[in-house]
């Protein structure tokens, strides 16, 4: 029976593949790509991380919002009453959002510090 790779191994096999078809490449391209890959396997699929805006909120906490035109903002609110967060998402015409601690690297510490908005 054939030994399954390790997720490491399939990194790096990955690499090779792909600096062997590219045109000039260097050993730089090999670093990147496992770098790549290595960054994507650290953090979750950033699109279910997202949440319509006909959800509310149920921490008070930093949360990113996309607005119907594409527009990005931050805001604190207090985002546990319904009431509040419908006036938000009306006024803003927020289409989704996203907690910020969730889109944060775990591996920086940082997540931690905005649980309840504190930086």
């Amino acid at each position: 029976m054939e030994r399954q790779m390790t997720r490491n191994e399939e990194i790096l096999k990955a690499a090779r593949d792909y600096v062997s078809g590219v045109t000039l490449s260097s050993p730089s391209n090999f670093i990147h790509f496992a770098a790549g890959a290595r960054w994507a396997d650290e953090r979750p699929n950033l699109e279910s991380l997202w949440h319509d805006a006909s959800d509310n909120p149920t921490e008070d906490t930093l949360i990113l919002y996309r607005t119907t035109s594409g527009e990005c903002g931050v805001t604190e609110l207090v985002c546990t009453s319904e009431g509040v967060w419908h006036l938000f998402v009306k006024d803003y015409e927020v289409a989704e959002w996203a907690y910020i601690r969730d889109l944060l690297p775990k591996q920086f510490g940082i997540s931690e510090q905005l649980k309840g908005g504190e930086l």
